[in-house]
């Protein structure tokens, strides 16, 4: 993986993280003010914010594996060398 793809990765998680919260806090406004759009607005930003942080969140997660299968394969592969 390039350098480039895992800081666009992180970013665009980070940038979803502050998407939830946004909607989140626009849902309680929303229910505080009485105004039920915005209620439901905020209840849909913060639904799509949470969809694409799992997204990166899974695809962090199945990339951290083969990372770490590689490693273990490096290791045991080395410790049969001796």
């Amino acid at each position: 993986m390039s350098a480039d793809q895992a800081t666009l990765e992180a970013t665009a998680s980070a940038v979803a993280t502050k998407v939830t919260y946004g909607g989140g806090i626009t849902s309680a406004f929303g229910l505080i003010a009485t105004i039920d759009w915005i209620g439901w607005v905020g209840v849909c930003v913060a639904i799509t914010g949470l969809a694409i942080n799992t997204y990166f969140q899974i695809k962090r997660d199945r990339r951290e594996e083969a990372e770490s299968h590689a490693r273990v394969k490096s290791y045991t592969s080395k410790c049969g060398d001796d």
